[in-house]
């Protein structure tokens, strides 16, 4: 038996281990598998978002025909009449696109970070900077 063939992973829970050829490997911890335990796929994360998206819209229409009466809008000198559900929806549209474009920005911000990391490990002569050491976790050795 070689030593990474004994060798256990641990799961979310620190009492209880999952062994590397276990089913759970490569998901991530804390994303149990369904009642049924079939893992949660890409597409199933999918569908729940759709369902979640047509529920959003449905409140955002209510809201909208609820709230059809027009207001004077004044921005940067100009000015025009909405009804208040659209003037909102511009506002909290602007604000998203606001939050993507810095989320976008710090995104790219530590992919550029991942990449100098990277070649500065690879000119280092590591082969792999992101994975932990392979030393086996256990007491530690004894003083001689």
């Amino acid at each position: 038996m070689s030593a990474t063939e004994g060798r256990q992973e641990h799961s979310a829970s620190p009492l209880v281990p999952v062994a590397q050829n276990s089913p759970s490997r490569g998901r991530q911890p804390g994303s149990p598998a369904g009642i049924s335990g079939v893992p949660r796929t890409r597409t199933a994360s999918v569908w729940v978002s759709l369902g979640a998206g047509v529920v959003v819209l449905g409140v955002l229409a209510v809201f909208i025909l609820e709230n059809l009466e027009r207001v004077t809008i004044h921005f940067f000198g100009a000015s025009g009449t909405l009804p208040v559900a659209i003037a909102l929806l511009f506002a909290a549209l602007g604000g998203a696109g606001l939050t993507m474009a810095v989320g976008a920005a710090r995104i790219l911000q530590l992919r550029q970070l991942n990449r100098k990391r990277a070649r500065a490990a690879k000119a280092a002569g590591e082969s792999n900077p992101s994975q932990p050491d392979a030393t086996p976790a256990g007491p530690p050795a004894e003083p001689t």
